[in-house]
């Protein structure tokens, strides 16, 4: 009777232990699932971008992106499918006026979006981000923002300060839009 206790004892928290195991793994998964933009989101939000309001501005909005995003590799870009938008407050639109204004044209459900922390990577600042349910949707914010609220003026994602923007300005100028030239 003991042995058949211990088998039992035994079998029961190899079963409970594993139990656990699925729900840390299941919740590890939830947790840190990082949904980068893929290729195809980011040729999508360009192709939009294009149709929307012309190649040389889609060129730009490229640009912005790669320098931004490190080439799309920069933690902001993995984490956030953005190029670094810092929440200001902890609910929707985040301190971003303008975001809500974006969901409401494009009717988007504002329950898509999220925020998330990291170490700001020049200031070692702990900060919170804004989170895109995707890369498609992240860039064709930046272009609606770009073109609605800084009037065309690529600088002015980086500061309102002209001579911070025209540095900005200057600095995309030497990024090559590898996406946008293969659009047709």
């Amino acid at each position: 009777m003991a042995k058949k206790m211990n088998d039992n004892t035994a079998l029961f928290l190899a079963g409970g232990l594993a139990l656990i195991g699925v729900i840390l793994g299941i919740r590890k998964g939830i947790v840190s699932a990082k949904k980068v933009g893929t290729e195809s989101e980011i040729i999508s939000g360009l192709a939009w971008v294009i149709d929307n309001y012309g190649r040389s501005f889609a060129e730009n909005v490229e640009r912005v992106l790669r320098w931004e995003s490190a080439h799309f590799k920069s933690k902001q870009w993995i984490d956030g499918n953005t190029a670094g938008m810092e929440a200001t407050t902890i609910t929707f639109p985040y301190g971003w006026s303008s975001l809500s204004e974006f969901v409401n044209d494009m009717d988007i459900d504002p329950s898509v979006f999220t925020t998330y922390t990291m170490t700001e990577n020049n200031t070692g600042i702990t900060k919170r981000f804004i989170r895109f349910p995707d890369a498609y949707t992240f860039i064709i914010f930046l272009a609606w923002f770009i073109k609605n609220k800084r009037g065309g003026r690529f600088g002015y994602w980086y500061s309102l300060d002209e001579a911070s923007a025209r540095r900005y300005e200057n600095n995309i100028a030497g990024v090559v839009p590898r996406y946008v030239n293969e659009i047709s």
